[in-house]
């Protein structure tokens, strides 16, 4: 994937989106990468939830954050990998709220190099 999929909150307090992305095989995200904030106020950062029967790699912007941050689930059967240039980042905009809850799992060798933000 080398564009950006977006789903983003249209008001203030409004939640992120939802997405799902599955792939019997490889995935990768590169590009404008996921981008799911919540509004500016209370409201939540979105869901990113990628799932590979392959490896998955990321190498490029993946953003969930919200008045509380969202979650951000990466599943792969295979490898699993965060490059230098990308991000994971799902932290609360809200002052006293929570970031969102990340997960990384691999069925072989899970790498991250990349910035991975959630307060």
């Amino acid at each position: 994937m080398n564009g950006q999929l977006r789903a983003v909150a249209t008001l203030g307090d409004g939640d992120g989106g939802y997405i799902d992305l599955e792939t019997a095989g490889d995935l990768t995200i590169g590009g404008g990468g996921i981008i799911a904030p919540g509004g500016n106020g209370y409201g939540l950062g979105g869901f990113v939830y990628p799932t590979a029967g392959g490896s998955i790699e990321i190498a490029g912007p993946i953003e969930a954050k919200g008045g509380d941050g969202g979650d951000v689930d990466f599943e792969a059967l295979g490898d699993l990998r965060v490059t230098a240039n990308a991000s994971v980042n799902n932290i609360a905009t809200a002052a006293g709220n929570d970031g969102g809850d990340v997960t990384f799992g691999g069925g072989g060798l899970v790498s991250i190099a990349g910035a991975v933000v959630t307060t």
